[in-house]
């Protein structure tokens, strides 16, 4: 099992992905994910600057004995998210939008503080999903029209879209 990691790795990929954020536009997303169990927290651009970021729900974790608890519902309602729309009966709460998305999320107005968002994404992979260190994690980056792209300023590993 891998030791917990400091404090300078988590600060430097919530660096890594403000900047990697920063110029994410209409087409563009980015995908953190840990690297053997399905959490993820996505980040889609669009055309008038605003983003979308999606962070995995029960409905999409697996292997099943990875699903979060009520407990780690709450952490993730703490932390400003809006509910998935596909919530286990047991976990639904009157915080879930029904026009929203099947995974936890948030819109991030255009001109909104990056340093900010980026901070959630990583308490949310650190605190709420329990990654112990990023070296856990990789990123894919990818335009729906023009393929993958690198993020150099990402200090995880990069994994090209065939290996999906």
């Amino acid at each position: 099992m891998p030791r917990p990691a400091g404090k300078k790795p988590w600060r430097t990929l919530t660096r890594g992905i403000a900047a990697s954020i920063a110029g994410l536009g209409d087409g563009f997303r980015l995908i953190i994910a840990h690297r053997h169990i399905n959490y993820y927290v996505q980040v889609a651009g669009s055309d008038d600057g605003t983003l979308r970021i999606e962070a995995a729900s029960n409905t999409y974790i697996e292997p099943p004995s990875a699903a979060l608890t009520i407990e780690q519902y709450a952490q993730m309602d703490a932390l400003g998210w809006r509910r998935a729309t596909e919530d286990p009966p047991e976990l639904a709460t009157e915080l879930r939008d029904p026009n929203g998305s099947p995974n936890f999320h948030r819109d991030v107005a255009a001109g909104e503080d990056l340093d900010t968002v980026a901070d959630l994404i990583v308490r949310t992979l650190r605190d709420v999903y329990n990654i112990a260190t990023p070296d856990l994690l990789h990123y894919q980056a990818f335009h729906n029209l023009l393929g993958d792209f690198e993020c150099p300023q990402l200090p995880i590993a990069r994994r090209e879209s065939a290996e999906w």
